[in-house]
């Protein structure tokens, strides 16, 4: 995928998931499932039997989507009899694009830091300037094609 292509493809998500990013709702400490039956009046037996299901195996359900244990299935199933829809997302904690141009900077501080160490040694420092403005290429580089370890390598935070 070119570069372009994929800052675009970033920026899309990003802008997807902004709006839910926002609006998370908490969880009720017993599930969803069970706070929504239990507002709308509904017994664990008459809702088993919306879905084909015992009211034991209704109480088992809203047990394990407390404990985050639920299959998707099992939850969106439960969802639609009660009239509701399953919306499931993975929202980044910080936009992917910020994301990604940490994870760069930090890998181009650390090969830059190296860099610097070694020609420290040798008596051929350069200046802070210098050293910012490789930096800032480097990051760039990066960006537009980063490589194919950069998940895998450790490093440190500075």
């Amino acid at each position: 995928m070119s570069a372009i292509m994929r800052r675009l493809r970033i920026r899309q998500i990003d802008s997807s998931l902004e709006p839910v990013r926002r609006s998370i709702p908490v969880p009720p400490r017993q599930g969803w499932i069970k706070e929504i039956r239990e507002a709308l009046g509904m017994t664990a037996r008459q809702l088993g039997a919306k879905v084909g299901k015992n009211q034991s195996t209704i109480t088992r359900l809203e047990k394990s989507e407390a404990n985050e244990t639920i299959s998707l299935k099992s939850l969106g199933g439960l969802a639609v009899a009660l009239d509701c829809r399953l919306v499931y997302a993975i929202v980044p904690n910080d936009s992917l694009e910020n994301t990604l141009r940490k994870r760069v900077e930090l890998i181009a501080r650390d090969q830059l830091a190296t860099v610097s160490q070694t020609m420290a040694l040798e008596d051929q420092a350069v200046s802070t300037t210098f050293s910012e403005l490789q930096l800032s290429d480097l990051i760039t580089e990066m960006l537009n094609d980063p490589p194919a370890n950069l998940w895998e390598t450790p490093s440190v935070s500075r």
